[in-house]
């Protein structure tokens, strides 16, 4: 399988990078043997971003200490692109103008240069002498006076005129180069942006031309010229409220949005630049803060995200020869929007709102990944050192395991982390509008253990249960499953056998009572 570089631009592209995470922590399979998300976003406080990139973080900290022979939580792999060795043979590197060079970055995050504490002017360079004053005219019939002093490093707040001339440097940057290094001839990219923005809007049609159009000296430039290359743009989902002191009109998302389609037609669909274009809006939409920068700017995650992200796992479907590219156009491009299946706009979705092929590829995973998450943060403590799972064989999981030393590294840690931002992304996409509830969230801490946990998951009706099992409704059958698990697993390390045993126990605990097939 081929590698899958991702570019989320913006706000957007965060946070369809962070329902992206959850699917594949819940076992989704997207057909790629490793993901490289690169963001690309000037606002650096932006919470959103800080969010997707610890979520990431803690995905790599957890898949590098599980196995896949009997889990499939996690199961993709995730690197940063400081991480990637260039491929390129010595030879080839002789006869390059450019050496290969290693890229220094701790984080996912593509930052850029000279934005930090400047305004736009200054950024390109207006009040420096030798300008000219006939260039300073032509510099302002192109940009406002609130364009020439916007901050930087808040984003470039719904204006893709400015967007434009900041983001260029990419393509000049070291982490374009080392992306170049890296891109083999059959891996792929994907780019999510929104359209009613400013980064999103002026980041996609920049990066997609330079992608396109690679020359000498730049590495592996005619495999760029030639990708695989698909994305999603997404129309205007959620709006801002109003407020006469701030720089984001919600009023004018739709005519930004007409004017980048009319600009896509022309310059994105018209010149067969893209392999597959997904698109992607609603017609609901809460309203957030209007929050330009200065508050960090952190939204609630939303089912148009989730979507987006499985129009990435969609891209990965198609075959080589399905999306073949040619002299630097996509040969035969296809497009893609997506719908509902028995759905009236008062409700909340929920997981057989979904047509067939969706439904199919996320229920059960998320339905695994949401059990598992319920009996570690509600039940695990109870069972530890109790059942035959925990106490059996020369590997063990006992108060040790739970409240490691500061020397010990379990992944307990991790998951906990990792878990606390699941349960806010299904609590989030639930209070939204449009709202999506795949599962029943309104129980407490107090009454979990009283809860009928089958019925959690809204939409599916449960098989009954054959008779002579222990709790049949609650936790004690999840820990049945756990030891017949632990008994089929056995003595391996540690991180693999806790992931193992409920991966299948969780597997088996959905597959049993909602009548699906065993992975």
């Amino acid at each position: 399988m081929a590698k899958l570089f991702i570019f989320g631009i913006g706000g957007t592209g965060a946070r369809v990078v962070k329902s992206l995470t959850f699917l594949l922590a819940s076992g989704v399979n997207i057909k790629a043997s490793e993901i490289i998300p690169i963001f690309i976003d000037p606002h650096g406080a932006n919470e959103d971003l800080k969010r997707a990139n610890f979520l990431l973080d803690c995905y790599q900290k957890i898949y590098d200490k599980i196995e896949f022979k009997n889990n499939q939580f996690f199961k993709t792999k995730i690197t940063k692109l400081s991480e990637l060795i260039p491929t390129i043979s010595k030879a080839e590197n002789e006869t390059n103008d450019e050496p290969i060079q290693k890229l220094h970055s701790k984080d996912f995050i593509f930052t850029l240069k000279d934005t930090k504490n400047k305004k736009f002017k200054d950024f390109i360079g207006y009040n420096e002498q030798g300008l000219g004053q006939s260039n300073k005219d032509f510099i302002n019939l192109l940009f406002s006076e609130k364009n020439l002093e916007s901050d930087m490093d808040k984003g470039f707040k719904g204006n893709p005129n400015i967007g434009s001339v900041v983001l260029n440097q990419f393509v000049e940057s070291p982490h374009f180069r080392y992306f170049a290094q890296n891109f083999e001839e059959n891996d792929r990219i994907f780019i999510i942006s929104s359209i009613f923005g400013g980064t999103g809007a002026a980041g996609f049609p920049l990066l997609l031309k330079n992608i396109r159009n690679a020359k000498h000296p730049i590495k592996n430039c005619a495999f760029l010229q030639n990708a695989k290359i698909g994305a999603i743009t997404i129309l205007p989902y959620f709006g801002v409220e109003g407020s006469d002191k701030k720089d984001i009109d919600e009023g004018t998302f739709y005519s930004k949005s007409r004017a980048a389609l009319a600009y896509y037609l022309n310059n994105i669909c018209g010149n067969n630049s893209l392999n597959v274009l997904y698109y992607l809006c609603d017609t609901i939409k809460k309203a957030y803060p209007n929050d330009p920068g200065e508050g960090g700017q952190k939204n609630d995650a939303h089912i148009i995200e989730t979507i987006a992200a499985r129009m990435i796992i969609d891209f990965m479907q198609f075959t080589n020869d399905q999306i073949l590219s040619e002299d630097g156009k996509a040969i035969n491009p296809i497009y893609k929007e997506f719908s509902t299946y028995d759905f009236k706009d008062e409700k909340p979705m929920i997981l057989k709102n979904f047509c067939d092929e969706t439904r199919t590829l996320l229920s059960k995973s998320l339905m695994n990944y949401f059990y598992f998450y319920l009996y570690l943060t509600f039940q695990f403590k109870n069972s530890i050192e109790k059942q035959p799972w925990s106490s059996r064989g020369e590997i063990k999981f006992d108060a040790n395991f739970l409240n490691p030393s500061e020397m010990q590294d379990t992944i307990l840690e991790k998951l906990n982390g990792f878990n606390s931002h699941y349960w806010d992304w299904l609590v989030e996409m639930a209070r939204n509008k449009r709202s999506f509830q795949p599962f029943d969230l309104g129980f407490t801490q107090h009454d979990i253990h009283k809860v009928d946990l089958f019925k959690l998951t809204n939409g599916f009706d449960e098989k009954k249960f054959i008779t002579g099992l222990p709790g049949k409704k609650h936790f004690a059958y999840f820990d049945h499953l756990l030891n017949k698990a632990e008994r089929k697993i056995g003595d391996i390390p540690q991180s693999q056998k806790f992931m193992s045993i409920f991966y299948l126990a969780a597997a088996e605990f959905v597959s049993k009572k909602f009548n699906f097939k065993e992975n």
